[in-house]
């Protein structure tokens, strides 16, 4: 098949410069500028010869096309006039004509396979394009989309063949590279991703892998440049800032030219295509018809799936829920004390979501008397729609921009969520991820999602007197409060940051990362037999899996007998006399990390692997853990999860 394959290409390769060489011209400047070569039927329409230009005058209200050659404006039938291509021919034009009028004219390219029509793709005459057409299209035709009210005069123009064997062989080659790297990639930071994404989502990826964003103008420039390894899009409402608004979702009139390019030219260089629906179930209906087209499709509702299916017509269909991005939801703590108050982050529907205002006014009215700050996403709309009821108005603080939005995670002692989706396995609110990784406990509505993914680590009550009831726990018990908190990290920070999406996402494409912990060096000093096996108990006892011990020894009764017991594959032992003949201690501990034990103090099963988990979402030298238990009196409490500048 490969053998094949590459035929083809090569058969594709000697036309396309067969024709640049004999027919370099797809259009004639004297042809484009013959009245006779273009036609209307619409009466509103007016075309005269003027010298060597052409005059159009449209005098309806509303736009018009104009047709070069074909004398019909049917665009679905197969044009009589032949303009050809090669499969996945390139084309430069540009085109010579001044507007008479305040709105802008388009050009509409139409391809056509040796059956029916590809797509149309519409252009500023006034600009430079480049332009590559699908693997299926053998013919073009050209139209003009006169405006209302408008008068254009046709001057000239230029549509040529491009072709450079220099740079198809460079981009051939670019093209086998990246699918090789691809497939070798070792580590997600590795990863080139283009994207169109919202600000929330492009925040979380910017610090996982080297992402690409572009615009409907210059995505094919931008990504025969970059060469990366995947296209990820979701549902998108603004899309790279705005660039991509009404281009990914379904809107009337709206031009889909842009984003049917850039998957074609994905298609046509093995670039794998994902799209993530963050919207479902609701706005399903709204990006359907965009999914569809892509090679995967992830959906925040695991019950969608087999809509998604049966819709896209292949089985690349999986569930990804939201996750954390470490550097921004962590918990480390602010300059200031948490206050001790409940904290929502959102919106409010007055108008929509009846169940949500309904659960949402009932765990605001019982939460009011433990204290109460809103930041409201909504606050500059000035909309009764979107409007918290008058009770609760001085409580509302203002909004944030989601780069504060620790503000709200890490400044409060405690969290509120609240529900639109309450029946989904997988569907519930990013914050409760990111309130989860800051941990803040987190008081919340009912969701079959949340019960489903974090069990008892949320506080779900269902009725006012079990909210009541859990809020009274959590706000009177500090070690459930400590341990709501602590469990909260763990879970999130090993089973939901955006790095686990990503591999996820490239595991379903078979591109497996290592995931091999890695490894520390427990370092302690021991002065006899019980120093040994107090330090191993705690050693033994951690849960993190990739560990050495060192000890070393000082000279007391039995130490060589001792020696010889203890030295295994896991632990090493030295006398400290032995250990003045190393320069430094990297000659004895090759690993990346090392931390110490003491055989006098008692090490909880977690030690290392929280210490490990902090190395996820801080760069600093040395992590610690100073706060202790001494009876039952917690010392250093204030020190927890606290950047110090020195020792």
């Amino acid at each position: 098949m490969k053998k094949i394959e590459n035929l083809y290409h090569e058969i594709e390769y000697l036309q396309k410069k067969i024709l640049s060489n004999i027919q370099p011209e797809v259009i004639a400047s004297k042809d484009f500028t013959n009245a006779e070569n273009w036609h209307s039927s619409n009466d509103d329409l007016s075309f005269e010869q003027q010298g060597e230009e052409v005059m159009a005058t449209n005098s309806s209200d509303i736009y018009i096309y104009f047709s070069y050659l074909e004398t019909n404006l049917l665009f679905s039938r197969y044009p009589m006039h032949i303009i050809e291509t090669v499969p996945g021919e390139n084309f430069e034009f540009q085109f010579d004509i001044e507007m008479i009028g305040k709105q802008e004219c388009k050009i509409a390219v139409i391809e056509y396979s040796n059956k029916k029509q590809m797509k149309s793709t519409l252009f500023d005459p006034s600009k430079k394009h480049s332009l590559k057409v699908s693997q299926e299209t053998t013919r073009l035709r050209i139209a003009l989309k006169v405006p209302s009210k408008s008068v254009i005069m046709i001057k000239g123009c230029e549509f040529t063949r491009t072709f450079d064997a220099t740079k198809v062989t460079k981009k051939a080659g670019a093209m086998t590279e990246v699918r090789a790297g691809l497939k070798a990639i070792k580590k997600t930071s590795d990863l080139r991703v283009a994207c169109i994404f919202d600000e929330f989502t492009r925040t979380c990826y910017d610090k996982e892998v080297n992402l690409i964003t572009f615009t409907p103008d210059d995505w094919q420039e931008v990504l025969e440049r970059e060469q990366p390894h995947i296209l990820m899009v979701e549902s998108a409402w603004h899309g790279n800032h705005k660039a991509w608004e009404y281009k990914i979702g379904r809107y009337a009139n709206q031009d889909r030219s842009a984003l049917l390019g850039l998957l074609e030219w994905c298609k046509q260089n093995d670039v794998p295509t994902i799209f993530w629906n963050k919207e479902d179930p609701i706005h399903y209906d709204k990006f359907i018809d965009t999914a569809k087209l892509f090679d995967y499709i992830y959906t925040t509702d695991a019950d969608m799936i087999p809509k998604y299916k049966k819709a896209a017509g292949h089985e690349n269909v999986f569930a990804q829920s939201f996750a954390v991005q470490p550097e921004m939801h962590n918990p480390i703590k602010l300059y200031r004390k948490r206050i001790d108050k409940m904290c929502f982050a959102g919106s409010y529907y007055a108008n929509r979501h009846e169940d949500r205002r309904r659960d949402m006014d009932q765990i605001l009215d019982v939460t009011q008397q433990y204290g109460l700050a809103i930041y409201d996403r909504n606050f500059e709309r000035h909309s009764p729609d979107f409007q918290f009821p008058e009770r609760f108005l001085p409580s509302v603080l203002g909004s944030l921009a989601y780069n504060d939005m620790d503000i709200a995670y890490k400044g409060y002692k405690y969290m509120l969520n609240i529900n639109s989706i309450k029946e989904s396995p997988t569907m519930f609110s990013r914050r409760v991820f990111e309130g989860l990784a800051c941990g803040t406990p987190i008081i919340s509505s009912y969701s079959k999602g949340i019960k489903r993914m974090f069990g008892d680590l949320v506080l779900i009550a269902e009725t006012e007197d079990a909210l009541r009831e859990k809020i009274q726990e959590i706000t009177t018990d500090d070690a459930l409060y400590q341990q709501k908190s602590l469990e909260g990290i763990r879970e999130v920070y090993h089973h939901h940051t955006y790095k686990h999406r990503l591999r996820m996402m490239l595991s379903n494409m078979g591109i497996m990362l290592d995931v091999t912990a890695k490894v520390v060096t427990v370092l302690s000093v021991v002065h006899s037999e019980a120093d040994i096996e107090a330090v191993k108990a705690n050693f033994d006892r951690q849960t993190y899996p990739n560990k050495k011990l060192v000890l070393f020894a000082s000279m007391f009764d039995g130490v060589t007998d001792l020696m010889n017991t203890y030295n295994t594959e896991d632990v090493s032992m030295y006398a400290m006399t032995y250990v003045n003949h190393y320069q430094k201690l990297q000659d004895i501990i090759t690993t990346e990390y090392m931390s110490y034990m003491a055989g006098e103090h008692f090490y909880g099963e977690q030690y290392l692997a929280d210490l490990f988990l902090a190395t996820e979402y801080t760069k600093a030298d040395v992590i610690g853990k100073k706060i202790f238990l001494n009876g039952k009196m917690v010392c250093y409490k204030k020190m927890e999860h606290t950047k110090i500048m020195s020792l």
